[in-house]
């Protein structure tokens, strides 16, 4: 993922998880809004809360879910919207294939067509 398409300001940051429409799962939140300026493409932010790990660890899953949004970035690239991801404890459970399958499908619905899962 490129640096142009990661959601790194705080106060973005926040406004989406306040004011975006949301999506719960077992696994992580979803929250999604339009961008208040008009980038043309999707910024995507990604938390990983402290309590679940030491910087180490909360890095290393923040790479595997930027790898796995890697692998079908090109369908969702075109959207205008700010994406936030926070990754709740079950996920960290599951295999790298287990959460590519799971996060796919759950971004590409959220994203693509606005459902809730």
């Amino acid at each position: 993922m490129k640096k142009k398409y990661s959601l790194k300001q705080n106060n973005v940051f926040n406004d989406v998880l306040k004011k975006g429409k949301k999506n719960h799962s077992e696994f992580f939140l979803l929250s999604k809004s339009r961008h208040q300026n008009n980038y043309g493409h999707i910024r995507i932010g990604i938390s990983i809360p402290k309590k679940f790990g030491n910087a180490v660890f909360r890095n290393k899953q923040k790479r595997q879910i930027k790898n796995i949004i890697d692998s079908f970035f090109i369908d969702i690239k075109d959207k205008n919207v700010d994406l936030i991801i926070l990754a709740k404890k079950p996920f960290f459970s599951l295999s790298f294939i287990e959460k590519q399958t799971i996060l796919e499908k759950k971004v590409k619905e959220f994203i693509i067509n606005g459902t809730r899962t």
